[in-house]
């Protein structure tokens, strides 16, 4: 067996520069309403169930999904909500490319 060096090579490519960057912006981002929508949605929870996981009223909450894009909260109440969603076992995701999501953690 002479020339033991590589026969063959497979390799996978993967720009992981996009995620990394979005990982690095996840404490800027803005939640969404759509966000939370979606969030709640994975978890099956009903709007009350959220509002006394956080201690915010049903109708905050309501109004909050109503949003598509970032609805007017502030930075505690996102943070809050953020962390309730986080220890649930859910993950906000903000690409670079494309729209704000949510996905399993």
């Amino acid at each position: 067996m002479a020339g033991r060096g590589v026969r063959e090579w497979l390799g996978v490519w993967m720009d992981a520069h996009y995620d990394i960057l979005s990982r690095a912006r996840r404490g800027v981002s803005k939640l969404t309403g759509r966000q939370l929508r979606a969030a709640r949605g994975m978890l099956n929870w009903s709007v009350k169930q959220l509002a006394q996981r956080t201690g915010v009223s049903s109708a905050v909450i309501r109004r909050l999904e109503e949003y598509n894009h970032t609805p007017p909260m502030s930075d505690e109440l996102m943070e809050t909500l953020r962390k309730t969603f986080g220890d649930a076992g859910v993950e906000f995701t903000f690409p670079l490319v494309g729209k704000p999501g949510v996905r399993p953690r």
